[in-house]
């Protein structure tokens, strides 16, 4: 560092010029560590400074260590107290400084304002939508530690001083101090008790982290049940408002796990039949979750007595997003069946030859559907952002009022050559042979049903059409003059 900025410095007086030290930790607590240990004391000991000037500028280095200390500790998840040195030792002598008792005062309102902060952050974070149980069971723990460090703090005897000076001197802010002293304190046991009935979540939700979709049903009556014994014996943890928050926790950590099964590329045309096998079990494994919560409810409320009764309203909020993101699998499982339909993308899927005069035509035209599709694919392809974001309001129109439209305007055609097809075959050879190509190209359940349905018409009315040229036969050859020697008796 320069200490002459207008002189430039000089190789042979290097050290007249520049302050050399080393930071070998963050800035901020190395400037905190150097003010503490070599300035404050120096300069708070200097005598020979004006009286004015030295009481206006040791004000201000307290708010100014106050501020460094609170930012260093703050970055790292603390709620820190800052102490001013002050010599505080005949207490009687300070309560009739009125300067060093206005110091102390705006310390204290200082220190007021972060202990504010704190308790009216008390609370579950309920802001963040996507929490999980193990984010609360984190935020717990570090709320435990940071009131654990603030607690041994106000227990220091420089603190106690502090607020021994200001009780005799009467001061009008320290009832408010000691008001939060309290709170923190029944704070403090309120967090070590959350904590300690929220560990009981930590196994079984780690389970769920690193289980299938398939698996997480099995483990869901675990976390019910440690649910249950929080629910039920926990001395804070134990409201409506706050197990409905844990059970939408819950709820989040299960579709975050179902969304990290589902692959974007693999939806998008890489591997269309394994993505349809994932959503499939995304799908159940949320049915699941809610079939497995609203049993636990139902015998709960059946079998416990007093608080333990469960009576929830599970439909609108705990399975509200639950539901929605069921509806967006099944969206995306649409989006792959259409995919399997129109753009034959599947390990099976071929196209068929198509025997006759038009079968080349028939060829084609499915061909130019499956071009069709993919223009409007590359639609969903180009969204930028997650399409398994529930939250994400833009999919409806994306999804719903302009993809899944098109592609009923595809599937309109796709029937349509459907019939064009059969309406060019003339026996039941050729209508069954019809039917089972179109019958191997049937993914969605729509076309599925179509085919059946106009291939069993086709086949059913070439075959009784045969039937009656049989009959006809019959009636007007063979009856006449039977087909027999005349040798026959």
């Amino acid at each position: 560092m320069k200490m002459k900025g207008s002189e430039p410095v000089q190789f042979h007086a290097i050290e007249e010029h520049l302050m050399v030290g080393i930071i070998d930790k963050d800035p901020l607590d190395d400037l905190l560590d150097k003010m503490t240990s070599d300035y404050v004391p120096k300069l708070t000991g200097e005598n020979d400074w004006p009286e004015g000037v030295k009481k206006e500028f040791v004000a201000n280095l307290h708010k100014f260590m106050a501020t460094i200390t609170e930012a260093s500790h703050q970055a790292k998840g603390r709620t820190y107290l800052y102490i001013p040195n002050e010599d505080l030792t005949d207490v009687d002598t300070a309560c009739k400084d009125k300067d060093l008792i206005q110091r102390l005062e705006s310390t204290v309102i200082y220190w007021t304002r972060q202990i504010k902060e704190l308790v009216s952050n008390q609370d579950s974070q309920t802001s963040n939508e996507n929490q999980s149980p193990i984010d609360e069971i984190k935020h717990w723990t570090d709320r435990t530690s940071n009131l654990k460090v603030l607690t041994t703090r106000m227990k220091e005897p420089k603190l106690k001083k502090i607020i021994d000076v200001l009780d005799l001197s009467q001061s009008s802010y320290l009832p408010g101090f000691i008001d939060l002293q309290k709170k923190i304190t029944q704070g403090h046991k309120e967090a070590d008790n959350n904590l300690q009935y929220l560990n009981l979540l930590a196994e079984p939700c780690r389970k769920i982290e690193k289980a299938q979709p398939r698996d997480i049903p099995k483990i869901l009556p675990e976390v019910l049940n440690s649910l249950r014994i929080i629910w039920e014996l926990s001395d804070y943890y134990n409201t409506q408002e706050l197990m409905m928050g844990l059970l939408t926790k819950i709820s989040n950590q299960i579709i975050k796990r179902c969304r990290a099964k589902i692959n974007r590329e693999d939806m998008l045309g890489r591997d269309v039949e394994k993505c349809m096998r994932d959503l499939d079990e995304s799908i159940e494994c949320c049915k699941q979750w809610r079939v497995i919560c609203t049993h636990s409810q139902k015998m709960i409320e059946k079998y416990g007595q007093g608080k333990t009764k469960w009576s929830f309203d599970t439909e609108d909020t705990i399975f509200a997003e639950n539901e929605a993101f069921i509806q967006r699998c099944k969206d995306l499982k649409e989006i792959c069946e259409g995919q399997l339909q129109f753009a034959l993308r599947g390990a099976n899927c071929k196209m068929p030859v198509f025997a006759g005069t038009k079968g080349n035509e028939w060829t084609n035209s499915l061909e130019n559907l499956k071009t069709m599709f993919d223009k409007h694919l590359n639609k969903i392809k180009a969204l930028e952002y997650d399409i398994l974001d529930v939250k994400n309001t833009k999919w409806h129109e994306h999804y719903g009022t302009l993809f899944k439209e098109e592609v009923k305007q595809i599937e309109i055609i796709y029937t349509t050559i459907i019939a064009l097809t059969f309406k060019h075959v003339s026996t039941v050879e050729d209508a069954v042979e019809m039917l089972e190509n179109f019958y191997e190209l049937a993914k969605r359940p729509s076309i599925l049903d179509y085919v059946q349905k106009k291939g069993a018409e086709q086949v059913y009315k070439l075959f009784m059409e045969e039937i009656k040229e049989v009959e006809d036969l019959q009636e007007n050859n063979w009856k006449v003059r039977p087909p027999m020697p005349v040798s026959y008796p």
